[in-house]
């Protein structure tokens, strides 16, 4: 005859394992979905917060990638020599998505979503200049060419055809 507290025990055992290992998967579970969030959240490139103003998408040897700006996805493949082909570029003045070859870029103007806001300090904790950073010059897109003229004329820079883009972009 089995001794009652020997079952008992056997089935707090089996109880435990199961609630441990319920444990164990909600949080490996919610580490994973974390990890894409941050992923699917930030540049590919530079890792910087993705704004709805200035957001591409890119494909990078034919993988689809997220990035902050057109002038970030076109340093990969400056930088890494990649073949990097622009597959949307987000419209700065009306929202949406806008094909490439049908948009409208300012090139240079003297705003950035991308840059920081802060000063950048040096380790002798002076201020520093910004020498290089890859989200520069920046590149505003837009669906109509009176709207790029516009704001172009307001904050600077050169309008260009999206489908140039990145020969403006080297050029700049």
């Amino acid at each position: 005859m089995m001794n009652s507290r020997a079952v008992t025990n056997g089935r707090s055992t089996w109880a435990g394992a199961i609630v441990l290992l319920a444990i164990a998967g909600a949080l490996a579970f919610g580490g994973w979905r974390i990890f894409e969030n941050q992923r699917n959240s930030g540049c590919a490139a530079c890792g910087r917060a993705v704004d709805g103003h200035s957001l591409t998408i890119a494909t990078v040897d034919g993988e689809e990638q997220r990035f902050c700006c057109p002038a970030c996805a076109l340093s990969v493949e400056r930088q890494s020599g990649s073949k990097v082909r622009i597959l949307s570029l987000s419209n700065h003045s009306g929202g949406g998505s806008i094909d490439p070859s049908e948009a409208f870029v300012v090139v240079g103007s003297t705003v950035n979503h991308c840059l920081l806001t802060k000063p950048l300090v040096g380790s002798q904790k002076s201020l520093s200049q910004l020498e290089y950073d890859r989200c520069s010059p920046s590149s505003m897109a837009f669906a109509d060419q009176k709207a790029a003229q516009a704001f172009a004329a307001e904050f600077g820079g050169k309008v260009a055809a999206g489908s140039g883009l990145s020969a403006v972009m080297l050029a700049h």
